[in-house]
């Protein structure tokens, strides 16, 4: 098939309509979800598709949108670079983490009067996850501390605390895990990640409303 052209000095030409481009593979991605009593990492698995030229642009939106949920998943078969592993340790381990409990006696402050604080989180534990390049091990530790109000006190726990006015007095149990990943060879040291417990609320009083109180 073609025409003729006019050239810039006047004379014609015949032209000759080119090829159609070569339409390139469309790589699809397939998450493989793991199930079972084992934590396991998801994957992706990665086919080749051909589709018509008709079919073609639909079918690259479709593969593109699931590349964008999917980028940070790894490939099945495939190692797992240490930022996809401090990556599982921030989402799929961090949900594994126990929530510390915080413990105040007595249940009710008086004013001046100290407060004993616990806090209850393991000071250590070991995490194991399956990936794609065999069995992800975390060995994490813990550092409790509480916020009473808006001032964060560290340990040792049990401490004391003792109230300067009365009020509700919040007091939020917070432990920060850290830890090493083992993935074959590979060693990746972890980022500190903050798991937060329930709050525990005190009601603290004067002496004297409490003297008040047992007349």
């Amino acid at each position: 098939r073609g025409g003729w052209l006019v050239t810039a000095t006047g004379s014609t030409v015949r032209s000759v309509t080119p090829p159609a481009p070569t339409l390139q593979p469309i790589y699809w991605p397939t998450l493989i979800t793991h199930t079972g009593p084992r934590r396991a990492v998801s994957c992706v698995v990665v086919s080749v598709l051909h589709p018509s030229r008709a079919a073609y642009p639909a079918t690259l939106q479709a593969a593109e949108l699931l590349w964008a949920n999917l980028v940070a998943e790894p490939r099945c078969g495939a190692g797992l670079s240490p930022s996809a592993i401090v990556a599982q340790w921030q989402s799929t381990l961090l949900a594994e983490l126990p929530r510390p409990q915080a413990k105040v006696t007595p249940a009710r402050g008086v004013v001046g009067l100290p407060l004993e604080l616990q806090v209850r989180s393991p000071g250590a534990l070991t995490l194991e996850v399956e990936t794609p390049a065999g069995p992800l091990v975390v060995d994490a530790t813990a550092t409790p501390w509480l916020v009473v109000d808006t001032t964060p006190i560290g340990g040792p726990f049990p401490r004391l605390f003792t109230p300067s006015s009365s009020g509700d007095l919040a007091v939020v149990p917070v432990a920060h895990w850290s830890g090493v990943a083992h993935l074959g060879a590979t060693s990746v040291l972890l980022p500190s990640v903050a798991v937060w417990g329930a709050p525990v609320e005190v009601a603290i009083t004067t002496l004297r409303a409490e003297l008040t109180l047992l007349r």
